[in-house]
């Protein structure tokens, strides 16, 4: 079972990272999404396609 809790101990240590980073994390979705929203305005995606990514 050494894979098993292997896993584990990897999916602990992401969710730690992401607890002490949610402020960057909040910081990179804003962004992301200000670059879909401008992709989607001058058309160069589809508007459905922007907001499923958004929703993502």
């Amino acid at each position: 079972m050494p894979i098993t809790e292997e896993k584990t101990s990897k999916k602990k240590q992401d969710a730690k990272r992401i607890k002490n980073n949610e402020k960057e994390l909040e910081k990179l979705i804003s962004e992301t999404q200000k670059i879909l929203d401008q992709a989607k305005s001058k058309k160069v995606i589809h508007a459905n396609k922007a907001a499923h990514k958004k929703s993502q």
